[in-house]
């Protein structure tokens, strides 16, 4: 050990040092032989502390990096044991995983398409299955935007019903309707942005106020647009 080393010099020194100056003998600043084994056996404990410590942070960093390769394994494992069966599907479960690729597709639709609000208001009627499509409450010209990009294709007017209308076509499938406007600022074919003002809130076709209803498809089925776009607040 370190302190056995520092011991055996130390004491060696003090033999030299009572040879040589022995008028130092009975100074008060010359070590005794005791006060070299105490000094010794500090320095021992000092490096035994060192030494732990170095062994401490080297156990430590083989740990840090070993950790997750152990537990990646310790899961696998457990899920290999936990996981396997061998026992028929039930009814229940099978009849439920029929829907898992109606909700892949919504999650899909959700995570590639960033809709936004066509206008600022108060939704005053969601959608139910006697109203396809959702109303917003805003003042007469309020200016609308499309939910996203897309291409125009339809402008129209439907006297006792939509009114003023602008149908939008977007990516993976989806259309969005705009009703009840008082103008239409597009034609057919315009290639718009999310940012383009295509038409105005109005009354036009059977509405009982100034507002916008809009409609979302995809694909054919219609679908409720508030699930798809930032939360409106509620007007009753």
């Amino acid at each position: 050990m370190l302190g056995t080393i520092v011991r055996t010099s130390l004491v060696s020194a003090r033999e030299r040092q009572l040879h040589s100056l022995p008028r130092l003998n009975s100074h008060p600043y010359v070590l005794s032989t005791t006060g070299y084994e105490t000094l010794a056996v500090v320095v021992d404990a000092a490096a035994v502390i060192l030494l732990l410590s170095r062994l401490g942070r080297a156990v430590g960093k083989i740990a840090s990096q070993a950790l997750p390769a152990i537990l990646l394994t310790v899961f696998t494992v457990l899920g290999m044991i936990f996981l396997k069966t061998d026992s028929p599907v039930s009814p229940s479960i099978a009849a439920q995983s029929k829907d898992l690729p109606k909700i892949e597709q919504f999650v899909s639709a959700v995570a590639t398409n960033n809709f936004q609000k066509p206008l600022a208001g108060l939704v005053s009627q969601h959608y139910w299955w006697g109203h396809p499509g959702t109303d917003i409450r805003a003042p007469y010209s309020t200016k609308i935007r499309p939910i996203e990009s897309g291409t125009v294709i339809e402008t129209s007017f439907e006297a006792g019903g939509y009114g003023f209308q602008i149908l939008v076509r977007h990516k993976d499938g989806f259309v969005s309707r705009y009703a009840h406007l008082s103008k239409i600022l597009v034609k057919v074919g315009d290639k718009i942005t999310k940012f383009k003002v295509i038409g105005t809130v109005g009354t036009s076709g059977d509405a009982t106020g100034p507002h916008l209803h809009l409609e979302l498809t995809r694909k054919g089925e219609t679908l409720d647009a508030e699930k798809y776009l930032p939360n409106y607040q509620f007007s009753p």
